[in-house]
């Protein structure tokens, strides 16, 4: 007769069905607001307090959801880290990746970075060179190195060495007193 609790959940875009999480503890506190609100009488300013309650708690279940979701969605990209880490002797592409996932080359690529911070690629060329590096200093030559961490142009990986570290491989085996 006071409040209609499904209209205010329809305002706000959600149905008694979409409470999510801990539903004792949402309908606990529906249940607790609709009993103070029934007990306000005629008292406007009450039901007004009643009224934000019930959107107070509409709003705590929304940022629990966001939470949650942001919560999975870094799970997922702790995995394709994991799963990355493990294959940086393979050849793997931003596709596959994303094929891992089941997500779309630029919906993975757009999640990676915003939380990751850096873009997949980057971060899978900077894992296999520093891959290289470690092969480097235990006396590899450039040539194993590049084909041992997946790549197919030796003078692709020799350029993106010098581009990550700031030395050429030749300058890192010096500078790592490697013979």
């Amino acid at each position: 007769e006071y409040l209609d609790i499904e209209r205010l959940l329809g305002a706000a875009g959600k149905t008694m069905a979409d409470l999510p999480g801990h539903p004792t503890r949402a309908f606990d506190a529906l249940r607790r607001i609709i009993f103070d609100k029934i007990s306000y009488g005629d008292n406007r300013f009450a039901t007004v307090k009643g009224v934000i309650g019930i959107f107070e708690l509409l709003c705590s279940l929304s940022n629990e959801d966001e939470h949650n979701e942001n919560k999975a969605v870094n799970d997922r990209i702790f995995e394709i880290i994991k799963w990355t880490q493990e294959r940086v002797c393979e050849r793997i592409t931003v596709e596959d990746a994303a094929a891992e996932l089941h997500y779309s080359k630029y919906h993975f690529c757009r999640l990676f970075k915003e939380h990751v911070g850096i873009s997949y690629l980057k971060y899978i060329n900077t894992l296999k060179i520093d891959h290289a590096a470690k092969l480097l200093r235990e006396g590899h030559s450039s040539t194993y190195c590049c084909f041992e961490c997946g790549f197919d142009s030796l003078s692709y990986f020799l350029k993106l060495f010098k581009e990550i570290t700031g030395y050429t491989t030749g300058e890192y085996k010096k500078i790592m007193k490697i013979e």
